[in-house]
């Protein structure tokens, strides 16, 4: 791995770990909000009759959250990891929120598997037996499925969203705007030789 894609991928993972603490401080708080009754966060929302398996209150918890801390990392990643890469604002966020709507629902279906006490993941009971925040399974199956998807996520954000090679972002800027940015100076003209006699 080159230098400066090493330095990037640090960039991405501590912008990913500030968005990782929005994502987690969002869940928790919604999931206390909503969990005023034992069990409320476990409820159907509705079936998802393709693949025979139910959409929770803590998938929508989860991806409330992940919306959050999706804005809050594509600004950061836009302004400090990927300052260089092209496209307007408006494109980048459409390919930086899919990309990551993408790793949420892979996200998603890790963290069922996570909580469904048939899966063969699924996190120990005795464990993870919700009796204290440390040990709330939720909690747990959020924290594993972000950095499941963290790296593929950096991969891809840095191939299409912020890809340098498509052009700087004032390629966009009306002709006017970019002679005030950068006017066009012509070539001085050369001297042509003198005769000696």
């Amino acid at each position: 791995m080159k230098r400066h894609h090493l330095v990037e991928f640090i960039q991405f993972g501590l912008v990913g770990g500030s968005g990782f603490v929005v994502n987690m401080v969002t869940f928790i708080v919604l999931t206390k909000v909503f969990a005023a009754a034992p069990g409320t966060d476990h409820e159907v929302l509705f079936p998802l009759f393709l693949f025979d398996k139910n959409f929770r209150v803590y998938h929508l918890l989860s991806t409330i959250a992940f919306v959050i801390a999706n804005i809050w990392n594509f600004e950061l990643n836009r302004a400090w990891t990927f300052r260089k890469g092209g496209k307007s604002s408006r494109k980048r966020f459409s390919r930086y929120f899919l990309i990551g709507a993408a790793a949420q629902v892979v996200g998603l279906v890790i963290m069922s598997f996570l909580l469904h006490p048939n899966s063969p993941i699924a996190l120990p009971r005795d464990v993870f037996d919700d009796s204290t925040g440390l040990r709330t399974a939720k909690y747990w199956a959020q924290l594993i499925q972000i950095i499941a998807t963290m790296p593929v996520s950096f991969v891809l954000q840095k191939l299409w969203t912020f890809a340098a090679h498509e052009g700087p972002e004032d390629a966009a800027m009306p002709r006017s705007e970019q002679e005030l940015a950068a006017p066009d100076v012509p070539p001085r003209p050369t001297p042509e030789p003198t005769a000696r006699g």
